[in-house]
């Protein structure tokens, strides 16, 4: 047999184990994967600039009969799902009223929503101390 046609059987040959040796170790390689991603909603919130944490008191101080006052709400949102905000109240005085100006706002991740809670005391509120809930939701 001719050099030349030995030389090119020898090379298809070692072509061919190659690419054997190639599929093999790819098969031995094989790594299916999968991740999951979840959604976090996660706020931080600021009452007057102040850090506030669920269930402490904001306390509104001395207060007026007729007056109306204002604290600043600012909430970020530090999850990584875009969340709607409102606040509810209940036990609230009768005639008394608490309203936020940014109620059922959308908070996207990593931003701000910059917003004010009014407090409006009516003409002829009993002197005493006063209490009640203010409910921040949250939904995603």
């Amino acid at each position: 047999m001719n050099r030349k046609v030995i030389y090119l059987l020898s090379a298809v040959t070692i072509a061919s184990l190659v690419s054997a040796v190639l599929a093999a170790v790819s098969l031995l390689y094989e790594m299916p994967m999968t991740a999951t991603v979840t959604e976090t909603a996660s706020l931080n919130l600021y009452v007057d600039g102040s850090a506030w944490t669920n269930g402490t008191v904001i306390d509104w101080g001395t207060v007026e009969a007729g007056k109306t006052y204002t604290k600043s709400l600012d909430i970020k949102n530090t999850g990584n799902v875009a969340v709607q905000v409102w606040i509810t109240v209940e036990g609230l005085p009768t005639g008394w009223s608490l309203s936020y100006d940014q109620q059922n706002s959308i908070v996207q991740p990593g931003s701000w929503l910059n917003g004010t809670l009014t407090l409006t005391v009516p003409e002829g509120a009993a002197s005493t101390t006063y209490s009640w809930t203010a409910y921040l939701h949250v939904s995603s």
